[in-house]
């Protein structure tokens, strides 16, 4: 990810802002499915279309204009995708490791509210996690990671099999892997926002035990099978305790009757 700050009026449309990010992703090593959200062909993403994403909720990041081009740095690299993207000040991953509190402020209420609104309008994230929610300089909040957001059909949708270790759910290593992805409901995002909102009201505290994802993702798939626990602070207050407590379920069946919409009245 770049930072680029515009020097001449935009060509193709009057939404851009000054300061922008770009986003260059290489083309050639990634799979048809990945590939074809990057250059926004086929199924497309979420990020970035007018019709979907914007519409949805101002909490997601938007995505001015993307392209297909060549990455100068490297001669016969391959083609790359060029995202033009909202400017954020950091990440929540960034702040909570600078000691930034952010457990008394609007964020989870607006990553709730965005992520209702996803849902309502027919797509999965798929990878929500503390790096991919966005402080903006105006303090307002940022869902990003769009491009691997897919359309829900029959109740599920395929995502990219890619992910942070220690935000998937235990169900997520039993599931058969095609060529496309792997098949999720929205209890995968439930679970996502349960990681989410520990770290946030912690200062960065992960709800289950390891000193690096990978051993996080292991406890977690031993808590799947009911050999290990979660670990809730005692610091979280009580309404807290049980929003997170029911966004990590084991039971992928019993997340599933939860909806973003449902927690949102929930929230203190």
């Amino acid at each position: 990810m770049y930072q680029a700050t515009r020097t001449e009026p935009c060509l193709v449309c009057d939404r851009c802002p000054v300061d922008v990010a770009v986003k260059v992703v290489p083309l050639t090593p990634l799979p048809p499915t990945l590939r074809a959200a990057y250059t926004g062909s086929t199924e497309g993403s979420a990020e970035g279309s007018t019709d979907v994403a914007p519409a949805c909720h101002p909490g997601l990041v938007r995505t001015f204009h993307r392209f297909v081009g060549t990455d100068y740095r490297q001669r016969g690299s391959g083609p790359v995708a060029v995202l033009i993207m909202e400017r954020a000040l950091r990440s929540v991953s960034a702040a909570l490791a600078a000691g930034i509190s952010l457990a008394d402020g609007p964020l989870l209420g607006t990553v709730c509210d965005a992520m209702a609104a996803l849902h309502r309008a027919g797509w999965l994230h798929g990878n929500l996690t503390c790096d991919n929610v966005l402080l903006m300089a105006d303090g307002t909040v940022r869902i990003a990671d769009l491009d691997h957001a897919r359309p829900i059909r029959g109740g599920r949708a395929c995502v990219p099999a890619i992910g942070s270790a220690d935000y998937l759910p235990p169900e997520w290593w039993r599931s058969s892997l095609g060529e496309s992805g792997v098949y999720i409901g929205q209890e995968h995002d439930i679970w996502a926002y349960g990681i989410l909102a520990h770290r946030v009201l912690t200062g960065g505290r992960h709800p289950f035990a390891g000193d690096r994802a990978s051993r996080r993702s292991a406890a977690i798939r031993r808590y799947g099978r009911g050999r290990a626990y979660m670990r809730l602070a005692p610091a979280i207050p009580p309404p807290w305790r049980a929003i997170i407590a029911d966004c990590l379920q084991a039971d992928p069946v019993e997340r599933a009757a939860i909806t973003f919409a449902e927690l949102r009245g929930r929230l203190p």
